[in-house]
């Protein structure tokens, strides 16, 4: 029982002490270099990113490209570029053309806003199985970062390793 009446009284402290970021700022010891003081999104553009994810999975191309602006640039996980459209759905097309997607997972998906420039993200966690033509299949773990404006992704930055679990 004491223990309990403990943990109560740790836990009404602990809440009564906290204080809202912008009534009690800090300086942290590194500031970001281009982007900072985010506030939660528009969760359309988490579903635009979704949409992108359902559209490739089932292999509908045509319909993740949609999404896109003429402009995109991609940074993949293996630390290659991809810059425009045209270069993007080659790049696409010829990655999982052949393969198949199963299993698919996302652990978070925040939609962010930058404060200082408006400049709209969605920051993604996911995990999916993929299978080559030869019946191979790898498990991969994500975390991307979608930047979005006037309602299409024009950056995408991928990184990637294998799920050993």
């Amino acid at each position: 029982m004491k223990k309990l009446i403990l943990l109560i009284s740790v836990i009404i402290f602990s809440c009564s002490t906290q204080k809202n970021d912008s009534e009690n700022p800090i300086d942290f010891i590194y500031t970001p270099t281009s982007l900072d003081n985010f506030i939660i999104g528009n969760n359309e553009n988490t579903m635009i990113v979704q949409e992108i994810h359902k559209a490739i999975n089932n292999k509908d191309f045509e319909k993740a490209y949609t999404y896109m602006s003429d402009d995109i640039i991609m940074n993949n996980a293996d630390g290659s570029s991809i810059e425009g459209l045209e270069n993007f759905k080659s790049a696409i097309n010829q990655a999982y053309s052949d393969a198949t997607f199963s299993n698919y997972e996302v652990f978070v998906n925040i939609s962010l806003v930058a404060k200082s420039n408006d400049t709209e993200w969605v920051i993604l966690w996911d995990k999916v199985d993929i299978s080559d033509s030869n019946g191979n299949t790898k498990s991969e773990n994500y975390q991307e970062a979608f930047r979005i404006k006037n309602g299409k992704v024009n950056f995408i930055n991928q990184f990637a390793k294998p799920d050993i679990n």
